[in-house]
Order: structure tokens, then sequence, then C-alpha cells
């Protein structure tokens, strides 16, 4: 009967007070149409980074006012000819250099959920990555890409995993991933503990949340829009973690003490040996994710035979004040050598900052808080307006600098954007 009713509801609630996302124009502007439609509890989980959030704050600012772009003028490059396609992990031909992050728990933000975001990535012809921690499982995603596949154009999936300690439940995710048709794992190695994320602790976040808490209720109340889809979506287990659903132990865990949770899970003393019999284990195409240092990047290519390394500091939701992924960059890049894959993400606001990357280093960049926002601003609308902005904010910035595909982005990188340090001392 509440399903019933909530579904009866939706449509005049979206009448009324859904965000029009088509008429958003920059990533600042979705962030914007999340936080009025969606419950602060959920808002604040996107958001927000550890302890005091100079880490988040860095990672944007870290493509803010270091590099002045001189561009070729006269170039001949039009809409016509501008070429966001790219090739990621050696075989996969993409349309555009970026794929959306694998992000747990997409049905809080909106029903829609992770299928959403997977056939947004189909449509913009990207890979997808899904997070062990997801609301939907691997077969669920398989069957939304089956689909939309045509014609034999299959969708390019990574699956995303965390450092477990639990054994059973490791070899339970592979099995189901590679039965899936996810062909590439990425293992994230930056979450051994828990960021102190305080506002999560204010809000008493919980998955699913707490009905019983007087300021969850509160807030839903002030969000009807979220609140009329998240009620939709409760006998559908949508605000639950599809990896753990049979899991009664470990569900209530993580719904009593997120930070517990990860620690009883997750194992802090995973090393490398450890992450060469998991790569060995899965024996298909391997990233190392969270990945600071360019010495740990070189022994990911030698040692675990990587074929990418993912720089990331957790969108600034792990250890604060760790060195901006943007910043990382340049000493990484020079260290592994040309041939070698880089993914970046962490602080990608515009589609000019996905020039800058790419410019200077990066294979491919992941947009992570962007899509989620898109997401909970307008459910596949929103996540595609996101997708829409960056593309189009990206062949602008090509187009403005003068370099028609993105191998010649990257092969002139350096003659394009040049760093204000380097010319001071040039002078």
């Amino acid at each position: 009967m509440r399903k019933f009713l909530a579904s009866l509801a939706k449509p005049l609630v979206d009448a009324l007070l859904q965000p029009n996302v088509s008429r958003l124009h920059s990533i600042n502007e979705i962030q914007k149409a999340a936080s009025v439609r969606c419950h602060k509890y959920v808002y604040d989980y996107i958001a927000g980074g550890s302890d005091d959030e100079s880490a988040l704050r860095n990672n944007a600012e870290s493509f803010r006012n270091k590099f002045d772009a001189y561009p070729f003028v006269l170039n001949g490059v039009g809409p016509e000819n501008v070429c966001t396609k790219t090739r990621i992990l050696g075989t996969v031909e993409v349309d555009v250099p970026f794929i959306p992050a694998p992000i747990a728990g997409n049905a809080m933000f909106h029903t829609d959920g992770e299928r959403a975001v997977a056939r947004v990535a189909k449509r913009f012809g990207t890979t997808y990555a899904l997070s062990t921690l997801a609301t939907t499982s691997c077969e669920e995603i398989k069957a939304c890409l089956d689909e939309n596949d045509g014609d034999g154009d299959k969708t390019h999936k990574m699956f995303q995993m965390y450092v477990w300690n639990e054994g059973e439940l490791v070899d339970e995710a592979l099995r189901k991933a590679k039965e899936s048709g996810f062909e590439t794992l990425v293992l994230t190695v930056d979450l051994t503990w828990f960021g102190n994320r305080e506002r999560d602790k204010r809000n008493g976040f919980s998955i699913p949340p707490k009905l019983s808490d007087p300021k969850f209720i509160y807030e839903c109340l002030k969000k009807p829009c979220w609140t009329v889809d998240a009620v939709r979506g409760w006998k559908s287990r949508t605000f639950e973690y599809a990896a753990l659903r049979d899991d009664t132990k470990l569900m209530e865990k993580q719904r009593d003490d997120m930070a517990g949770f990860v620690r009883d899970v997750f194992n802090p003393t995973f090393d490398w040996e450890d992450a060469k019999a998991l790569r060995e284990k899965w024996g298909k195409k391997f990233i190392l994710k969270g990945v600071h240092r360019a010495d740990d990047a070189v022994k990911a290519f030698e040692y675990l035979k990587a074929d990418a390394v993912w720089i990331s500091n957790h969108g600034g939701r792990q250890l604060d004040g760790a060195v901006a992924p943007f910043d990382a960059l340049p000493g990484i890049r020079k260290a592994v050598g040309e041939d070698k894959e880089l993914i970046i993400d962490g602080g990608i606001r515009r589609g000019s900052d996905i020039a800058l990357a790419l410019a200077l280093g990066a294979n491919a960049v992941a947009i992570g808080k962007p899509v989620a926002f898109g997401l909970a601003a307008g459910g596949e609308k929103g996540v595609e307006r996101t997708f829409t902005i960056l593309k189009e904010e990206l062949e602008r910035t090509m187009g403005l600098v003068g370099a028609r595909t993105i191998a010649e982005l990257r092969s002139k990188g350096n003659e394009i954007f040049v760093k204000r340090e380097r010319l001071r001392n040039s002078s």
C-alpha cells in the first residue's frame, strides 16, 4: 500500500518540486539542485570529506590558477572534426575519455540507482564501473546493459573491490562479476581504515536509514521529492548493499556502526603479496586504485603487472591532507613512463579540468561526485545532463586550444598548458 500511494504521489510531487535538470548549465548548478532535492543525510554523504575536508577542497583547487593555456590559433578544429574518442586498458575503445567512478549506495541518491549510471555510460560509449557496495548486483547490471546492447556492441564493465578480510565474500563477489561479464577488477587500497567523516557522524548516517531517528524523519518532510522516491524503492531493498543482502549479521553491523563495519570486515594488514594473490585469482584486466606515490605506481606495474594505476584519494573522504590526485599526476607519469596507463579522479568540475588532466599525463579521467550529484538531482536525466555538460565543455576546450583528438591533446599538452611557476623561472 505504501509503495502504491507513493507511485500515485510521485508524478504530482515531481511536477511541482523536481528540479528541471535540462536547465542546468554547470556541475555547480547540478550540485545545488541535488542539495535542493535530496535529503541532507544523502547530500552530505556525497558532498562531504574527512576531518576538516582540506583534501576535498584541495582536489578541486588543484585545477585552479596553476596553469595558463597557450592555444594554437587558426587551428581548423570545429564541431564536425573534434573527436573525444580514445582507447583505455590497451583494447577498450571509448567515445569519451571519462568514466563514472564506482560509488557505493547509488539508490540512496535516487532509486534509478546504478542502472541509470550504467545506461548513461552505455549511451555515451564509455565503460561502467560498479562498486562492491553498490545497491545493484552484478547480475542486475548485466541484465540492464544487455537490454541496451545491440549489434554486438557490448559495454565494458569494471568491478571495484575493497580489501575484505572475508575470503568467502571475496570469492563469491569475483565469481559473480566474472559470470556477469565484468572484464576488469579495480582494487581499491586506500580504505583499509575508515575516514573520519564528521558530516555522516552528525547525521547518524547508515544504509538502510534508521526510520526511528527523528532527525531523519524531519529531513524527509523537508524533501518530498526524495522522500516519495525513497518510499517507492523501499520494498525493493534498494537501500541495502547488494553484496550483503543475504548476510544478516553484516547488514546489521554496517547499519549500526559504519566505521566498526569497516574495521571488522576490511583488512588493514592487506599488503602487496595479498594484492598479487588477488590479481592472480582474478586473472583478467586489473587496476590498482588509491595510489598517491610514484614508487607505489611503479611497483603496481612491475610487481602486480597492473593494466592501469588509478590515482585517487577517495574524493577527499579518507586521509585529510592527502595529496590531490592532479598534483600527484606529473610525478607519477614521469616515474612510470609514457607507455603505462594512468586514470585520475578527484576535483573534476569542468570539461576543461578533464582536458588539463589528459594534457598533463592521464589516459582517462573518472568522475565521482558530479555523477552522484546528477543522480541525486534528477535520476537518470540528471546523470545524462552531467555527462552532456562535461562532454560539451571538453569539446569546446579542445577546439579553443587547437587539439583535434585526445591523442593530439596529450602529445601537445605541455605546449598548451604551462605552469605559472615555470613561466616565472624562465623569465
